[in-house]
Protein backbone atom coordinates (compact mmCIF):
# COMPACT_ATOMS: atom_id res chain seq x y z
CA UNK A 1 0.00 0.00 0.00
CA UNK A 2 3.11 2.13 0.84
CA UNK A 3 3.56 2.38 -3.24
CA UNK A 4 0.08 2.96 -3.85
CA UNK A 5 -0.30 5.73 -1.81
CA UNK A 6 2.91 7.67 -3.32
CA UNK A 7 2.12 6.62 -7.18
CA UNK A 8 -1.68 8.15 -6.57
CA UNK A 9 -0.52 10.84 -4.29
CA UNK A 10 -3.49 9.20 -1.69
CA UNK A 11 -3.15 10.09 2.32
CA UNK A 12 -4.56 7.14 2.99
CA UNK A 13 -5.35 3.53 2.29
CA UNK A 14 -7.28 0.59 3.21
CA UNK A 15 -7.17 -2.91 2.28
CA UNK A 16 -10.50 -4.53 2.42
CA UNK A 17 -11.20 -8.28 3.32
CA UNK A 18 -14.11 -10.50 4.07
CA UNK A 19 -14.53 -11.89 7.62
CA UNK A 20 -15.17 -10.44 11.16
CA UNK A 21 -11.89 -10.18 12.77
CA UNK A 22 -10.32 -7.04 14.47
CA UNK A 23 -9.17 -4.07 11.86
CA UNK A 24 -5.27 -3.30 12.29
CA UNK A 25 -5.02 0.40 13.14
CA UNK A 26 -3.97 2.88 10.89
CA UNK A 27 0.01 2.07 10.00
CA UNK A 28 1.50 6.04 9.20
CA UNK A 29 4.76 6.14 6.61
CA UNK A 30 6.80 8.84 6.63
CA UNK A 31 9.17 9.16 3.45
CA UNK A 32 11.69 11.54 2.71
CA UNK A 33 12.45 11.86 -1.24
CA UNK A 34 13.27 14.33 -3.59
CA UNK A 35 9.73 15.69 -3.47
CA UNK A 36 10.28 16.23 0.33
CA UNK A 37 7.85 14.36 2.99
CA UNK A 38 4.80 12.86 1.87
CA UNK A 39 2.73 11.86 5.42
CA UNK A 40 0.61 8.18 4.36
CA UNK A 41 -0.58 5.67 5.92
CA UNK A 42 -2.55 2.21 5.40
CA UNK A 43 -5.14 0.12 7.64
CA UNK A 44 -6.16 -3.45 7.45
CA UNK A 45 -10.77 -3.66 7.49
CA UNK A 46 -12.58 -6.59 7.71
CA UNK A 47 -16.32 -7.02 7.57
CA UNK A 48 -18.89 -9.75 6.99
CA UNK A 49 -20.90 -8.90 3.54
CA UNK A 50 -23.55 -11.72 4.47
CA UNK A 51 -25.39 -12.74 6.43
CA UNK A 52 -26.16 -17.19 6.77
CA UNK A 53 -29.41 -16.31 4.40
CA UNK A 54 -26.73 -15.09 1.61
CA UNK A 55 -28.36 -11.87 1.87
CA UNK A 56 -26.45 -8.48 1.88
CA UNK A 57 -25.93 -6.64 5.19
CA UNK A 58 -26.46 -3.39 4.41
CA UNK A 59 -26.05 -1.81 8.31
CA UNK A 60 -22.73 -3.36 8.37
CA UNK A 61 -21.77 -2.35 5.00
CA UNK A 62 -23.33 1.70 5.59
CA UNK A 63 -21.23 2.10 9.34
CA UNK A 64 -17.94 1.17 6.93
CA UNK A 65 -18.30 3.48 4.58
CA UNK A 66 -19.23 6.03 7.16
CA UNK A 67 -16.23 5.16 9.02
CA UNK A 68 -14.44 5.29 5.91
CA UNK A 69 -15.82 8.46 3.87
CA UNK A 70 -18.42 10.39 6.46
CA UNK A 71 -21.89 10.24 6.99
CA UNK A 72 -22.55 10.93 3.30
CA UNK A 73 -23.44 7.54 2.64
CA UNK A 74 -27.23 6.54 1.13
CA UNK A 75 -27.68 3.09 0.91
CA UNK A 76 -31.29 3.44 0.25
CA UNK A 77 -32.86 0.76 -2.70
CA UNK A 78 -35.92 1.78 -4.68
CA UNK A 79 -37.62 -1.36 -5.25
CA UNK A 80 -39.38 -1.32 -8.58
Amino acid sequence: MYVYNRQFGSAESVLLYPGNKEGQARHDYNAADCRGVKDHGCSVRFIELFDHDGNIQLEKVQTLLTNLVGPVVDLSVNAS
